[in-house]
């Protein structure tokens, strides 16, 4: 079966992965290059936690977990475990929630004040606030993942097609119509729908969402204590701040879940940090990080994803004959969840 994918993010990458190791002839369309730095999911580090609080996950965290394996068999290490904590401002939500760990098998504790600081000692604590950590969950190399996804699919016969930029999608054919006119013919059409292309698929209604993220250096007294540390989610109270150690020669990423806004679709200014989001972040981070002063900040960045209003990542056929299918991230948050997504829609493709 010969299979078109338009769209080289990790979604698509994933599916082009899937696909080519089940024994299909593939294609990727990509409008910039294969990998694409300008792409959301392209940036030094992704988490993978359970603390998956807005909606189910369908896959499950685990089936996400267990899919990352097969990847990294396929193409190398990608993953650096470092455990994860997440704040609750109301008990009763950590008590819940960490039920649910336990009963779906995962192995997690609440964490008493004390031992909130023995885990993160680098976080001022949110007074009154709780915090569960979980064993399981880390970083996931994004950058170095795009790059062997890349290299994998070249070896193994995957046609990468890249500065090809896909105007419309013919549902009839089915067919990738480039906007140079040329016509991407193929048994099926899968457009891994992202924040710069939205067109292809405007029955969906998908949106885009702008984070604004900081690198930082830690001071060299605290270098070592940030290196150990977990990821880290849902801390600051309103702030929502979220965060990723350095390891593995990452830098250490921070962000402010609040900072997060709608974002107009493919505009050049999405990937501009203005002097005001820097100063909000900065000021966010600032009231919870001691010794701030001592951090140099290596470089701020913006991250604009597309958002679906489904509580879900979107897998859906756009036509009768289920020839055309499209795929939509909801929240920024559904990279972890990529190659258990990648090899579920394979597998029902050839059924």
């Amino acid at each position: 079966m010969k299979v078109v994918i338009v769209g080289a993010g990790i979604h698509g990458l994933c599916l082009a992965w899937a696909l080519t190791r089940n024994g299909h002839h593939v294609t990727v369309l990509e409008r910039g290059s294969i990998p694409n730095p300008l792409n959301a999911s392209y940036d030094q580090h992704r988490l993978i936690h359970d603390f998956n609080l807005r909606s189910s996950s369908d896959p499950t965290i685990t089936e996400a977990f267990s899919a990352w394996q097969t990847l990294s068999h396929d193409i190398g290490p990608l993953y650096v475990e470092t455990g994860a904590v997440c704040g609750f401002a109301d008990p009763g939500t950590a008590a819940r929630v960490l039920d649910q760990l336990r009963h779906a098998g995962i192995t997690a504790r609440r964490l008493t004040p004390r031992e909130r600081l023995d885990v993160l000692p680098v976080l001022l604590p949110d007074p009154d606030h709780s915090a569960i950590a979980t064993e399981r969950g880390g970083i996931l190399l994004a950058d170095q993942i795009a790059i062997l996804l890349a290299e994998w699919l070249g070896r193994h016969g995957a046609v990468l097609r890249p500065n090809t930029t896909v105007a419309s999608l013919d549902h009839g054919r089915p067919a990738a119509v480039l906007a140079d006119g040329e016509v991407e013919q193929a048994d099926i059409v899968i457009a891994c729908v992202g924040a710069a292309t939205t067109n292809l698929a405007p029955m969906l209604a998908v949106g885009a969402r702008r984070q604004i993220l900081a690198y930082l250096e830690p001071p060299g007294h605290l270098e070592r204590v940030w290196r150990n540390a977990p990821v880290f989610v849902n801390f600051g109270g309103v702030d929502d701040l979220w965060g990723a150690p350095p390891a593995a020669g990452t830098h250490l990423k921070l962000a402010a879940g609040y900072l997060a806004c709608p974002a107009r679709s493919d505009h050049p200014a999405n990937r501009d940090v203005s002097t005001t989001e820097t100063m909000a972040l900065l000021n966010s981070i600032r009231t919870h990080l001691p010794h701030f002063a001592s951090y140099r900040v290596l470089r701020m960045s913006a991250c604009t994803y597309s958002t679906a209003a489904a509580q879900g990542v979107l897998q859906c056929p756009l036509n009768d004959h289920r020839s055309v299918w499209a795929v939509a991230g909801y929240d920024g948050s559904d990279y972890k969840l990529a190659p258990a997504l990648a090899l579920k829609l394979a597998a029902q493709l050839a059924r």
